[in-house]
């Protein structure tokens, strides 16, 4: 029966990266000062590199000893590259939740929560989707309860589509496949209206690709079609704008030729 590649689950997983790290974030006192206009420049130089897992920790290493006054978030980025390694492609849930829990270190308390209202409900959630897949349930939901609390007190539609987001993975690893793809369409409209950045958009396209994906796991082939058929379309129309910043270019050629993939499989199993 189809899943969700592994492909397409790096990929969403960029994109909500992406998405909270560039939320702009109102300055408190007692917290030193990020400085993203400059590891901006070392996140980029480090992805056109192409290295492997373990040169690119060195890179980063490199980078930061080099400055001596990172910031709270700046530090978590640094938390949020590693944990996604072990989490998506080492899968090692124990160093994964070790980076989650140094980040909910530093955004825990009064002043970073405040100042980082998303990234602190995003590594609350991080944390519960590990116990999830530690398949421990009772704590994980505890910890997705307390990343929705923080979420409700934002007014976010960006942050809240990623709570319906990670409910509606968390329904298709459970197969329940109806409500996952409940889930995928209403974090689609929550992502619409957060604008016409990237992050958005490769949200949207992965929320339209994993709802054929759902249709896919029910064997309703015809709306699993048109799903990855509206997939290459919206893909086709909405990353004009991006197609000529090489930071995007293979995330979009990536993207495209996992859907075509499924394509693939859905003609295969029909």
């Amino acid at each position: 029966m189809p899943t969700p590649c592994s492909k397409a689950l790096i990929l969403h997983a960029f994109a909500i990266m992406a998405t909270v790290l560039i939320m702009g974030c109102r300055r408190q006192p007692g917290l030193p000062p990020d400085h993203p206009a400059y590891f901006d420049k070392v996140y980029h130089q480090l992805d056109s590199l192409h290295l492997s897992p373990e040169a690119s920790f060195r890179f980063l290493d490199s980078a930061y000893s080099g400055f001596h006054t990172p910031g709270p978030l700046d530090q978590v980025r640094r938390f949020d590259y590693r944990g996604f390694y072990y989490f998506y492609q080492a899968h090692d849930l124990k160093n994964s939740m070790r980076y989650v829990d140094s980040s909910l270190s530093l955004l825990s308390g009064p002043a970073a929560r405040a100042r980082y209202p998303q990234q602190y409900a995003k590594a609350l959630l991080d944390k519960g989707e590990i116990f999830q897949y530690q398949k421990n349930f009772e704590d994980a939901l505890f910890y997705y309860y307390k990343g929705r609390q923080a979420i409700d007190q934002l007014n976010d539609s960006c942050t809240m589509a990623e709570y319906t987001q990670r409910l509606a993975m968390a329904s298709f690893r459970q197969a329940r496949y109806s409500d996952a793809r409940q889930f995928f369409e209403q974090a689609l409209h929550e992502y619409a209206a957060c604008g016409a950045d990237f992050g958005a958009f490769a949200l949207q396209q992965s929320d339209l690709d994993n709802i054929g994906e759902c249709y896919a796991a029910l064997k309703k082939w015809d709306s699993a079609s048109l799903y990855y058929d509206s997939t290459l379309s919206f893909i086709g129309k909405a990353a004009r704008p991006w197609l000529n910043d090489s930071s995007h270019v293979t995330y979009i050629e990536t993207a495209r030729a996992v859907v075509l993939g499924n394509q693939g499989d859905c003609l295969l199993y029909r």
